[in-house]
């Protein structure tokens, strides 16, 4: 009996001790492992809550940072839109002036083929300036404007010097050859200024002045286009008026063509 009775009181033990190993990790021992074993980390969680709104920024008070260089830059695009309109209607407001230098040519004619050139390279802009930046862009561009001037004007008289084209034509005016070239040379530069100011608004300029650099920039073609009838009206009234006319254009083109290679960036 007394044996009897000491294995009963052995395997209560055993099982009570068994009990125990599998219901104190589920229970006991488990949660408070995970609450007390890292008593800092809600410390730092409740420190976080409590300093991040005390540190946010608050970015309505930011001022952006701009250069004043940026007016530099909207000046000499709106210049450029506005000398290349200028050349595209120079004919528009005496035709009768081109006509008579060059018999069998329309001034509308030169402006259709202008314009068509002007399509073209509208394609290639987004190309050429992705692979080479605006400021080359603008800036080749800006030359190919003067050459294409020069060309319309005969001031080099180029074709000549080179043997490529007959002396010029009526009052110093240049042959139809030259005038064409020269045309599509400007029609194929015009796009790099007419295309472009949203980039350089979005370059140059804070967030609240962009839509005004752009509409700046955009606004100059038409003033180009007003300057064409304007001063046009007044000079090319007769075959020398026109070739004076074309002179004036290409000595401002020239001019701003300098100023954007040495100041454009």
């Amino acid at each position: 009996m007394i044996g009897l009775s000491k294995l009963i009181s052995i395997c209560i033990i055993c099982c009570g001790y068994t009990a125990d190993a599998f219901s104190t990790p589920s229970f006991t021992t488990a949660p408070k492992r995970h609450v007390t074993s890292s008593p800092n980390w809600h410390n730092r969680q409740h420190s976080f809550l409590q300093s991040s709104p005390e540190e946010e920024i608050d970015y309505s008070t930011l001022e952006p940072q701009v250069e004043p260089q940026r007016w530099i830059q909207l000046g000499y695009l709106s210049a450029l839109a506005l000398v290349s309109d200028w050349i595209c209607f120079s004919t528009a407001a005496a035709p009768s002036s081109f006509e008579q230098a060059y018999p069998g040519h329309s001034a509308a004619s030169i402006i259709d083929i202008f314009l068509f050139t002007n399509v073209a390279s509208c394609f290639f802009v987004t190309d050429v300036v992705a692979r080479i930046g605006l400021a080359k862009a603008v800036k080749g561009a800006g030359l190919l404007m003067a050459v294409g001037c020069i060309l319309r004007s005969g001031i080099l008289d180029m074709g000549s010097i080179l043997g490529l084209l007959p002396d010029g034509g009526v009052d110093n005016l240049v042959p139809y050859a030259s005038m064409l070239a020269g045309t599509v040379c400007v029609g194929a530069a015009q796009p790099f200024f007419q295309c472009t100011p949203p980039m350089l608004s979005a370059t140059w300029f804070a967030s609240d002045e962009r839509a005004t650099s752009t509409a700046v920039a955009l606004n100059f073609n038409q003033i180009g286009i007003a300057t064409a009838f304007l001063v046009g009206g007044g000079m090319a009234n007769t075959a020398g008026g026109l070739a004076d006319y074309f002179t004036l254009i290409t000595v401002i083109s020239v001019f701003v063509a300098v100023g954007t290679l040495l100041q454009f960036q």
